[in-house]
């Protein structure tokens, strides 16, 4: 028995490290991710919506439903980003709304969205402050395009005491200014949006060409110039009929501090995917981008921007993947009791095998003592040993390695067969 507990002590003692290391490394293993999150998206006229729902067909990929949560504009997303109940894992949010706010991080910025200003070709419209007076759509409440349109006109000292504003949706404000029931129309939103689309082609309405928008850039950073090329929306009808500048915002994805960090990384392929193409006013790959960001950079979307995805996620199932991230951590026990096994198995094996050799000199050795102070019964008793001995050698197998110690045993088997012989033959 305590030949027994002494061969398998190592192995108990082991099983037990190797136990006591999953048990505490399971503590530290992260929670599987949500199969459903929450993306504050603005109106479902709007180029947020449009992306949002492209978005949910990507994320339908890896088995996640991206639910879309119609808002009225960024002004609304931010602050439902900022609640501390039924908040949205993720929201758009234009460049300017909450900068710099440290409760939230950013997967960066998305694409280019310029400050359109539509106006009556018939006015002849050359710097902001000629609205004065008169009665401007400026957005609904809620929305980025209010948030920028009143900075933009108090900085030309425009305000609610001698200008009008109509605080309205982008359909009922492009509808107003169509009607000419107001002077211009502020509109933040990209190049695709149909509603810009549909006011750049009518030839009655003109976009304002900004002369003065790099001064603008040098009091708020986090605006942009860009130039609308001549013709870019209709060559045929040179839609615009010359180049217009602008400046731009950029839209903003912003991620609740406990959004999921595998759902962060997955957002971060989606998004990439969708918006690193070409566009009107962009070159490809050019967007998303870590610049012009409103927010802290998110901490998996600051690697991705570095690395890309990562190995397991480029190449598995997301499901598949995420569980080898998170189980990953159980291979710390392992690794932590590998580099002493490595120096205890060497010998522990050689202890192994010769066991099965040595655990029979203890026997031979009573037979080699006994030779010589023995009488003929016991003599016939140890050659039956000897021989019950041999016989059960036989059936012994040890590596090839250690072949020599067993036919040392046997060697030394026949060397005391022969002693005990000679000592028979000699003495009776």
């Amino acid at each position: 028995m305590k030949k027994l507990l002494q061969e398998y002590s190592m192995h108990i003692v082991v099983s037990l490290l190797i136990l006591a290391g999953f048990i505490i490394a399971s503590r530290f293993i992260g929670p599987a991710p949500p199969d459903t999150i929450t993306i504050a998206a603005g109106s479902k006229q709007g180029a947020y919506y449009k992306y949002a729902l492209v978005y949910q067909k990507i994320l339908k990929r890896d088995g996640i439903t991206l639910r879309i949560l119609e808002t009225g504009g960024s002004l609304d997303n931010y602050k439902k980003l900022k609640s501390d109940s039924d908040y949205p894992d993720i929201a758009f949010i234009q460049g300017g709304v909450g900068s710099g706010d440290q409760a939230m991080t950013s997967l960066g910025s998305m694409y280019f969205e310029p400050v359109w200003v539509f106006y009556p070709r018939a006015i002849g419209l050359k710097q902001l402050g000629d609205l004065r007076g008169g009665k401007i759509a400026i957005g609904d409440q809620g929305s980025g395009t209010q948030v920028l349109a009143r900075l933009l006109l108090n900085k030309n000292k425009l305000d609610n005491k001698n200008t009008e504003y109509l605080q309205a949706g982008i359909r009922e404000s492009a509808d107003a200014l169509l009607k000419g029931k107001v002077r211009a129309m502020f509109l933040v939103a990209s190049s695709e949006s149909p509603v810009v689309r549909e006011l750049s082609g009518n030839p009655d309405i003109a976009v304002f060409n900004m002369s003065r928008a790099e001064a603008y850039t040098r009091i708020y950073p986090y605006l942009s110039v860009i130039r609308l090329p001549q013709g870019v929306f209709d060559f045929a009808r040179n839609v615009p009929p010359s180049n217009v500048n602008m400046l731009a915002t950029t839209a903003n994805l912003a991620v609740h501090k406990n959004m999921h960090p595998a759902l962060t990384g997955l957002m971060m392929r989606a998004v990439d995917e969708v918006h690193s193409v070409h566009g009107l006013l962009n070159t490809k790959d050019r967007f998303p981008t870590p610049e012009f960001s409103a927010f802290p950079l998110n901490k998996e979307a600051k690697h991705y921007y570095k690395y890309g995805p990562s190995f397991l996620y480029r190449y598995l199932p997301f499901w598949m993947a995420n569980l080898i991230e998170r189980l990953k951590i159980m291979l710390l026990p392992f690794i932590a009791l590998l580099l002493p096994l490595f120096k205890i198995f060497p010998p522990f094996y050689r202890w192994r095998v010769r066991s099965r050799i040595y655990k029979w000199y203890s026997e031979l050795r009573i037979v080699d003592l006994a030779v010589n102070t023995i009488n003929q019964e016991d003599i016939d008793k140890l050659f039956s040993d000897l021989d019950r001995i041999e016989e059960e050698v036989k059936h012994v197998e040890v590596p090839l390695s250690y072949a020599d110690e067993l036919y040392g045993l046997r060697l030394h088997l026949e060397m005391v067969r022969r002693k005990l012989s000679d000592y028979r033959d000699n003495s009776f």
